[in-house]
């Protein structure tokens, strides 16, 4: 149940992507996110190791204002 400071995500449902997408990470890193099961070439891991990673969508408190804290250039 939500409750001050956390929303959590509500019930995840087969086959709808609003309620939750998946990525795979291992044996083959995708770079994006689908509904599961995934339609296209599967590729077996070698070792049986796979590894997925499910986003849910949160909601949050109401935006009420930003505040820059500062960046960092990598080159």
């Amino acid at each position: 149940l939500p409750y001050p400071g956390y929303w959590p995500a509500g019930p995840l449902r087969e086959g709808d992507a609003s309620t939750g997408k998946w990525q795979e990470l291992t044996p083959v890193l995708n770079p994006t996110c689908a509904t599961f099961p995934t339609i296209g070439p599967n590729i077996d891991a070698q070792d049986s190791g796979y590894a997925w990673a499910l986003w849910r969508p949160y909601s949050c408190c109401q935006r009420r204002g930003q505040t820059f804290l500062g960046s960092t250039d990598f080159q």
